[in-house]
């Protein structure tokens, strides 16, 4: 997988299988997937030029060993509509526990029915891209000061 592209992973995972703070379990399992399987670290503050979006499932802090689903928008650089949603590489993995370790096997036989169900989420997080939305203007207005 390439580390530099646009792309959605979802990750099915037993939360109580993620190690840490049940708070923290979204950010946790997201720092060891960058880590393990995209060789660089998480990049979670929104900034306009580039960061990793994180979707946070109901139900993530559960003491039970419920699973779910976890989306995470890697290297987010602007905006998308569902259609160039769609067209961005998805990839899908199953997280298991071997021993103290998580590990993230592939599962493409579930990447189309994973794209239809997490289509509705906003790529990057709704309110990141307003937030990167505010701050693009502010720049362009800083820049506009210095030209006049």
């Amino acid at each position: 997988m390439d580390s530099s592209t646009q792309t959605r992973v979802i990750v099915r995972v037993r939360v109580t299988d993620i190690p840490g703070k049940p708070l923290r379990r979204h950010t946790t399992l997201a720092e060891i997937f960058c880590n393990q399987v995209l060789h660089r670290p998480l990049n979670p503050q929104p900034n306009p030029s580039c960061y990793d979006g994180m979707h946070i499932p109901e139900g993530i802090d559960s003491d039970n060993p419920v699973k779910r689903w976890l989306i995470y928008d890697i290297n987010v650089q602007g905006p998308l509509n569902q259609e160039e949603l769609l067209d961005i590489p998805h990839k899908v993995f199953l997280a298991c526990k071997n021993g103290e370790e998580l590990t993230f096997i592939p599962r493409e036989i579930w990447t189309e029915e994973a794209k239809l169900r997490c289509k509705s989420y906003c790529w990057g997080g709704r309110t990141e891209q307003m937030l990167i939305a505010t701050m693009r203007e502010q720049e362009s207005k800083v820049v506009g000061q210095k030209t006049d």
